[in-house]
């Protein structure tokens, strides 16, 4: 069941050719800003210079926070908005949203959660259908069952993470990568240390205390899901490994001498290889954070100050 949004949160949604998502918005913008922008009708078009990412053409100007940070990769569902050409840009894939000369000054504003493969297959379509009429409005129900249907087989057993004094709720993966979260599940509890990674950008690498100097944790299990595939048979979002990790979920780098738990408590970011020329290194998600995890991603954006603190992955009694 979808929860109640937060204090100051504003539920969006987002209706475009027959689909339907909902977002909630992050704190870079008021409620009181989406309220005179709302509603926006637009034009979603495919980026010319961006993988995976839709510009949204003709919308209203937002006031946004002069704290709020512009985030270089995107993720699927991020909303995000550039104050210097007062656009808005949807992504629905791994994306990095970008013109001929460089990254955009992308803002977070919104994040749709639900119903991601649907927004994939609808952001890949554009290229062939051209330019669609997209609504934006404020909305106080929760998601259709048409756009909930991909996020269904998610469940698993409830975990909890601890990191330093804070303690998050998770959810392992069992359904989309069922091999590795049954696999991880049979590893817990694991004790050990974190620290943020380097050459990686906000990334929480968990050191194991039974993984020798490395603190590695291995997972045996086939990496290729079990799920159904897809009419077209193209990778779906949730399938298997990728590269870019969204904020909000564990992922398992399978690479040696260093394979083990990453996790993104902050802004979505690459796994690099921290050889000189080396490429990206795979991640397969096998859990994901659920519920309130703020308090989780401020210390996690502290490691690099505070240094290793002491962090557990354990089952919810």
């Amino acid at each position: 069941m979808l929860q109640p949004p937060r204090e100051g949160i504003v539920r969006l949604e987002l209706r475009v050719a027959g689909y339907r998502w909902i977002a909630e918005t992050e704190s870079s913008v008021s409620e009181a800003s989406w309220s005179q922008a709302l509603p926006l009708n637009m034009r979603a078009v495919q980026s010319e210079w961006s993988g995976a990412v839709m510009d949204l053409f003709d919308g209203s100007r937002l006031a946004i926070d002069p704290s709020a940070e512009p985030v270089p990769f995107q993720y699927p569902g991020l909303l995000v908005y550039e104050p210097r050409i007062g656009r808005l840009a949807l992504c629905f894939g791994e994306g990095r949203w970008q013109d001929g000369f460089g990254p955009m000054q992308a803002i977070p504003v919104a994040r749709i959660t639900a119903g991601l493969d649907r927004l994939e297959e609808f952001g890949r379509g554009l290229q062939f259908v051209g330019a669609q009429e997209l609504m934006i409005s404020v909305s106080d129900e929760g998601p259709s069952e048409a756009s909930i249907v991909d996020d269904v087989g998610d469940e698993g057993r409830s975990i909890e993470i601890g990191l330093g004094d804070a303690v998050a709720l998770g959810m392992l993966l069992e359904h989309t990568t069922p091999g590795l979260s049954a696999a991880l599940g049979a590893l817990l509890p694991l004790r050990g240390k974190a620290t943020n990674t380097y050459a990686s950008g906000p990334l929480t690498r968990f050191w194991n205390e039974a993984g020798g100097a490395e603190g590695v944790t291995t997972v045996e299990a086939e990496v290729a899901p079990t799920i159904p595939p897809r009419r077209d048979d193209r990778p779906s979002l949730v399938d298997g490994s990728r590269s870019l990790a969204a904020p909000g979920y564990v992922y398992y780098m399978p690479s040696p001498p260093w394979n083990g738990l990453r996790i993104a408590a902050r802004g979505a970011t690459v796994m690099k290889s921290a050889l000189p020329g080396g490429g990206r290194s795979p991640l397969v998600p096998v859990a994901k954070l659920m519920g309130d995890w703020r308090a989780f991603g401020d210390v996690a954006a502290n490691l690099r100050f505070t240094g290793a603190l002491p962090m557990f992955i354990r089952f919810i009694e």
